[in-house]
């Protein structure tokens, strides 16, 4: 007697064709508010060149790009790409536009969507249940996650004595009901 609302919906993730560096790779992203912090020169875009209001530090004020960013260029903790783009290569547990951020351990993710049949929780920085702290490269897990890279549910108490903390990856090896 009419249509319903459907109960089920269904997401797709899609690549898109448009610029998807972190503040278009000339600013740092502050990620407890949201927001890129542009590098000098640097603001934001209206993503075609021109300046606008994405907040995505992907317009230069004045001048051109004729140097990496950093002193020395990438900090010293990256190779300059040179010419045309000037961006710098970090070396391997450094990221942002000068290679001044340090990256956080990497932990199953512990929300993320499924990439395949039987392919789940890929590795992310935090577990994705934590902040990463750039200046010390340590993750800032939230209430009831502990661990290097938060990958640990807190056992509160050690579990008062009645039970022993395991991970969530033992307890499924040792469910034997699916």
């Amino acid at each position: 007697s009419g249509l319903e609302t459907p109960l089920i919906t269904s997401q797709k993730v899609v690549t898109g064709d448009k610029e998807s560096d972190v503040c278009s790779m000339h600013g740092t992203c502050d990620e407890n508010k949201g927001i890129c912090n542009c590098l000098d020169e640097w603001t934001t875009s209206d993503g075609l060149n021109n300046a606008g209001t994405r907040g995505d530090c992907g317009y230069r004020e004045s001048g051109t790009t004729s140097s990496c960013p950093g002193e020395p260029a990438c900090l010293g903790h990256g190779v300059c790409s040179g010419p045309p783009n000037y961006r710098c290569e970090c070396e391997q547990g450094r990221s942002g536009p000068d290679c001044a951020l340090i990256d956080c351990p990497m932990g199953k993710s512990w929300f993320s969507f499924p990439t395949a049949d039987n392919t789940a929780h890929g590795l992310k920085e935090c577990s994705d249940i934590g902040l990463c702290d750039r200046t010390s490269g340590q993750c800032e897990c939230a209430e009831g996650f502990e661990g290097g890279a938060c990958q640990y549910m807190t056992c509160a108490n050690n579990c008062n004595g009645h039970g022993e903390c395991v991970t969530m990856s033992t307890l499924a090896q040792n469910n034997l009901v699916n």
